[in-house]
């Protein structure tokens, strides 16, 4: 028997937390089903794709999270872009891209492309440490 089943908005977000919960508990990857299917549902949220991003950073897979970031085109989504752009640069800095971190966390924060202020923290930090990395090869 097929039953036809109407999801609201507080249905993903409870899965979404569900999700986190278990990426912070090191079950990531049980809930990377419940991941694919709330992408599905919500592709114009950057937050289920941060989140996938984030398990495969947690398995040691920081190449992966950050080609996953990329190919789904993080930098154009409506809802919760800062954040998973942020934890894009983060990625960069931990691969040792500098001057990539350098160049993107100028641009962001010149042009304005990140608003929230827990996310352009991120990138301040990762800025500052990437110029202190800058100037450490410089001298040496």
């Amino acid at each position: 028997m097929a039953t036809d089943f109407t999801y609201i908005e507080c249905d993903f977000f409870v899965l979404g937390n569900l999700s986190s919960l278990a990426i912070r508990n090191g079950n990531g990857e049980s809930c990377l089903r419940m991941l694919k299917f709330l992408q599905l549902a919500k592709p114009k949220n950057a937050a289920t794709f941060h989140l996938e991003a984030s398990y495969y950073r947690s398995i040691g897979e920081r190449e992966l999270a950050l080609a996953f970031l990329e190919s789904n085109n993080i930098f154009q989504m409506e809802k919760n872009r800062d954040a998973a752009i942020a934890f894009h640069l983060l990625l960069l800095f931990e691969l040792e891209r500098i001057g990539e971190v350098s160049r993107l966390g100028r641009i962001y924060i010149e042009e304005n492309l990140v608003n929230e202020p827990s996310a352009l923290k991120v990138i301040e930090i990762a800025m500052e440490r990437a110029h202190r990395d800058i100037d450490v090869m410089r001298e040496g």
